[in-house]
């Protein structure tokens, strides 16, 4: 199995790893945009704010982003400029209407 696999090389590449079981895991997926950027800022709509489209890599660069997208939120100019993320590059947005 992959988890028979993947302690092998553990046990081989770090000895101290030596373990029957894994305590826990997880698993889940990468979301990503067309051009594989995340959207971050005011979307068409005003008011609707995007932040996503990370693939993973949101948790690393949740701060900085964070912190610019209050500051345009709030009107201010951002400590970053990220405006490469707008989601208007994406535009139009389709809206799905549920009937």
């Amino acid at each position: 199995s992959q988890w028979e696999e993947t302690r092998a090389w553990l046990e081989r590449s770090i000895p101290v790893a030596s373990i029957d079981q894994p305590e826990d895991h997880s698993a889940g997926f990468y979301e990503m945009t067309f051009d594989q950027h995340p959207l971050v800022g005011e979307t068409s709509r005003p008011g609707v704010w995007a932040c996503c489209g990370f693939s993973g890599h949101g948790m690393i660069q949740a701060p900085a982003v964070a912190e610019s997208l209050a500051a345009m939120i709030l009107g201010q100019t951002p400590p970053l400029d990220i405006t490469a993320f707008s989601p208007q590059r994406t535009e139009p947005l389709v809206e799905i209407k549920q009937t």
